[in-house]
């Protein structure tokens, strides 16, 4: 599951004599509490004492939206190993991408420096201590006809050719928000995306409709029938865990949510049928 998630600082330093309560959770309803469509970029919030490099990492947003109203957004969480800029020039790595002079105007790097290493935070770092972690929303919707033009497989392509046409391989993972998609739509959808995954991601949704949806059906119908509402929890968390494997067969993991799909009037194809 992916709830939430935050920049790895355990070990930076400072007071971490917290006991057998961490302050994250407080920290997660803080930040809930004071969410707003103003926020300040930088050095604060998600991205207080981010580094990128040896240089002061942070939070940053970049935002697009075409003459058609569809609008595409982007929010960073920047504590990355390795530097912005070519140490020899000061010219950002990014600038390929400038937008308004907005890098200063002079241009993206043509050449590596010398020492590759240079800028990185090679002289203090340790292993695995380095994350960036953002999200991209966007507006764009499909109407159900257009949407049933693709399948499981097809998505599952189209969602890795654009992985690994534009995210760096040096990133770890990625997780999805199954937004507007059933439980067994988003769990088949990971499952082939995983079946063909040949990069180094780990690929996961976050699975807040596709651990509940079940779960919540069986607790409106006798919420003290525990035993049904966990056996459903459970269900569908074994499932995603066969999908986050690329593991699952048709006919054995999912025909009990197909069965439970086709009495919500989801509509969801007979295993059998291909």
């Amino acid at each position: 599951m992916v709830p939430a998630a935050i920049l790895f600082d355990l070990n930076n330093g400072g007071n971490k004599d917290w006991g057998d309560e961490p302050p994250y959770n407080n920290l997660g309803i803080e930040a809930s509490t004071k969410a707003s469509e103003k926020f300040e970029l930088g050095n604060v919030g998600a991205g207080y004492g981010a580094k990128a490099g040896s240089l002061k990492g942070g939070l940053g947003s970049a935002s697009f939206e075409n003459e058609k109203g569809l609008k595409i957004g982007g929010l960073f969480a920047v504590n990355s190993f390795g530097s912005v800029v070519n140490y020899e020039t000061g010219q950002f790595w990014g600038a390929s991408d400038e937008l308004n002079n907005e890098f200063g105007g002079i241009g993206a790097p043509q050449n590596l420096p010398e020492d590759i290493l240079s800028g990185s935070s090679i002289g203090h770092a340790l292993e695995k201590n380095n994350t960036t972690i953002g999200i991209v929303a966007t507006n764009a919707r499909l109407d159900s006809e257009s949407a049933k033009k693709s399948s499981s497989e097809e998505i599952a392509k189209k969602t890795l050719d654009c992985l690994k046409k534009n995210v760096p391989s040096e990133v770890t993972s990625i997780a999805f928000l199954s937004g507007g998609q059933s439980e067994i739509e988003s769990s088949k959808n990971l499952n082939e995306i995983n079946k063909i995954n040949d990069t180094n991601f780990l690929i996961t949704f976050s699975y807040g409709r596709g651990l509940q949806a079940s779960a919540l059906k069986a607790f409106g119908k006798d919420q003290n029938n525990q035993n049904n509402i966990q056996k459903a929890f459970d269900h569908r968390a074994k499932m995603n865990g066969y999908m986050l494997a690329g593991r699952a067969q048709d006919r054995s993991a999912l025909s009990t949510g197909e069965a439970q799909g086709r009495r919500r009037g989801e509509g969801v194809r007979s295993a059998r049928a291909r």
